[in-house]
């Protein structure tokens, strides 16, 4: 797919300890994804920053992260979507 055809959404998380290692514990129905982004802040420590023409962050989903890495939680909540993310370390 070409690159100007896909939307390109970049997580920059920065923190200096492994993206594996960290797990994310969060049920909630019908959440934004402002929300879902900050309980990650709160969590892990990791900032995301996202492009606001490219994502909708008022979009609602059901988070049920339980004992979740980080990457997974990112690839199931950008399931469907045509976005990407990246998690950078310092």
């Amino acid at each position: 797919m070409k690159l100007n055809s896909v939307f390109i959404l970049s997580i920059l998380c920065l923190l200096s300890t492994s993206v594996t290692a960290q797990k994310l514990n969060l049920v909630k129905k019908k959440v934004t994804l402002v929300q879902v982004f900050k309980e990650i802040t709160r969590q892990t420590d990791y900032q995301v920053i996202w492009n606001e023409q490219k994502l909708n962050v008022d979009q609602r989903i059901d988070a049920d992260f339980q004992n979740v890495s980080l990457p997974q939680v990112m690839n199931r909540i950008l399931s469907g979507l045509p976005l990407t993310y990246i998690i950078s370390k310092k």
